[in-house]
């Protein structure tokens, strides 16, 4: 009965889905090394791209087989440089504190990140900053209601305040540093993209025009075989 139990408690735990975090990241430079393997169409692949993040700059390494979306990104990168990075949150960490993390090539995606930033900026203005009770600075009025109002209690206010003022320079605080990220990252973006670009499109045309050379030459040497067998008989 136990193992049953501890069977089913293994199963639910492994098909239960696993949440995952964005990271939104900047295309920097592409490290992409392919080799022909004898014997086989499948070719032997190194790709890695080097991208600015908010948690410092990163060298993702990505692995994964799927060659079709593998050459989607290929083509994305050649024509945006913004990306959205979707991490396990069993792996955020691992992700936040170490320059270099491997991930499946099919949890990036293209961002168009002028539309995101255009996004969050309707967002800051559209949201409503957390408001602290008022106390007015006029001296109480006379009568009955100048009683009641020194009657009011007053304990807990200057905790509401503190907690309110807090809260306020936290939100703050993070503004000024997505701000501050913002404006780096533009500077970045703007130096130099032209040429990567350019020379990320010979590249691709070049690893296209091996690729479909291999293929050629493949298919001549099995035509080849082929007819040597035919001699042979």
């Amino acid at each position: 009965m136990k193992k049953t139990t501890a069977s089913i408690l293994f199963f639910l735990l492994t098909v239960m889905p696993c949440k995952a975090r964005d990271f939104v990241v900047e295309f920097d430079h592409e490290n992409y090394k392919e080799e022909k393997v004898p014997f086989s169409y499948s070719p032997l692949i190194y790709h890695s791209i080097q991208v600015r993040t908010s948690a410092g700059p990163k060298l993702l390494i990505l692995t994964g087989d799927d060659y079709h979306y593998r050459t989607w990104l290929r083509h994305y990168i050649a024509a945006g440089k913004a990306f959205l990075a979707k991490v396990p949150d069993d792996r955020a960490d691992e992700f936040i504190a170490n320059s270099a993390f491997e991930i499946d090539v099919t949890m990036l995606h293209p961002l168009n990140l002028e539309e995101y930033k255009r996004g969050n900026e309707s967002a800051e203005k559209e949201s409503v900053p957390v408001s602290e009770t008022k106390i007015s600075a006029e001296p109480p009025e006379s009568g009955t209601r100048a009683m009641e109002t020194d009657a009011a209690p007053t304990v807990g206010r200057g905790t509401l305040q503190t907690t309110g003022e807090k809260r306020r320079q936290e939100r703050t605080a993070l503004i000024e540093s997505e701000r501050a990220y913002r404006a780096e990252a533009d500077r970045h973006y703007r130096d130099g993209i032209q040429g990567h670009r350019e020379a990320l499109r010979l590249r691709l045309l070049q690893d296209e025009s091996n690729r479909r050379k291999e293929r050629e030459e493949r298919h001549r040497e099995f035509r080849r075989q082929w007819s040597d067998l035919q001699s042979a008989r």
